[in-house]
């Protein structure tokens, strides 16, 4: 339990430290943006309510925060529900990125709409990859680890979801830099 609350505090630390290096406690709130979280954290939430029996979802998050051994069972229902959401979570990210992209494209003659629709969409993509990637994958690892247990990666789903992620971003960036050029 003591390593779980080291590494939250580290990581909370040390993203809080990143954003507000330069800003001050100010810039903590430009990477807070509730409509975004909502989308990633509704999107996520139902897409595993849909897919998986919510005792199954209950139990595999009160298993998460105890530090009692687990039975092979309980372990993989966890790590299997955790590894879903963590690929709900990137996919509701590219969505909002997406509705993002397209409330920029809705309002391209007024120059002051597209920071903020941009905003929407970058910030999406950043809870759906801090969510997927650093929470829900970390809490899978740690119910195998608890039980011993190794898998083999059979697919490669995650990897190419975190690629997708990043290719999005790159092509989002790209895009609007285009725009603002021309728009000069």
């Amino acid at each position: 339990m003591i390593r779980k609350i080291i590494g939250m505090t580290l990581f909370t630390s040390l993203l809080v430290a990143a954003v507000t290096i330069q800003e001050g406690f100010a810039g903590l709130a430009g990477i807070i943006d509730l409509p975004s979280l909502l989308l990633v954290v509704g999107l996520t939430t139902s897409a595993t309510i849909w897919s998986f029996d919510l005792q199954d979802i209950i139990r595999s998050f009160k298993n998460s925060c105890s530090s009692q051994p687990l039975s092979e069972s309980e372990a993989l229902m966890g790590c299997t529900i955790f590894q879903k959401m963590a690929e709900y979570a990137l996919g509701s990210g590219m969505i909002g990125t997406l509705i993002g992209v397209v409330k920029m494209l809705q309002d391209m003659s007024d120059p002051t709409a597209i920071g903020p629709a941009m905003a929407v969409a970058l910030l999406t993509l950043l809870y759906g990859i801090l969510f997927g990637e650093i929470v829900f994958k970390s809490m899978a690892t740690d119910l195998l680890r608890r039980h011993h247990t190794h898998l083999e990666r059979n697919s490669q789903r995650g990897r190419i979801h975190t690629y997708a992620a990043l290719l999005t971003l790159i092509l989002l960036v790209g895009s609007v830099f285009t725009i603002m050029v021309q728009s000069t």
